[in-house]
């Protein structure tokens, strides 16, 4: 029985951490993470993408990133250059 209760104690504990590092990684990679999105749109398109305020989480719809951006604009390069 104190087996049991050791390898149950143990499994919670790792369960947490999982947890507690999925739901961290945005937090501590946000910027990162901002800057590449940034890039490679603006790599992918011919105008200037940019955005204030972006909101990522693992956990909202889990095994997926959900990516929230607000205040996005988005100007054409070329016709309306100057």
């Amino acid at each position: 029985m104190k087996k049991i209760k050791k390898i149950l104690k143990v499994f919670i504990v790792l369960l947490v951490i999982i947890i507690g590092v999925i739901a961290l990684t945005p937090v501590f990679f946000e910027d990162k993470i901002i800057a590449l999105i940034k890039e490679n749109v603006n790599k992918n398109i011919n105008a200037d993408f940019d955005f204030k305020e972006a909101d990522i989480s693992l956990l909202r719809s889990f095994s997926k990133a959900t990516v929230s951006l607000n205040d996005v604009s988005l100007l054409n390069v070329e016709p309306f250059k100057g």
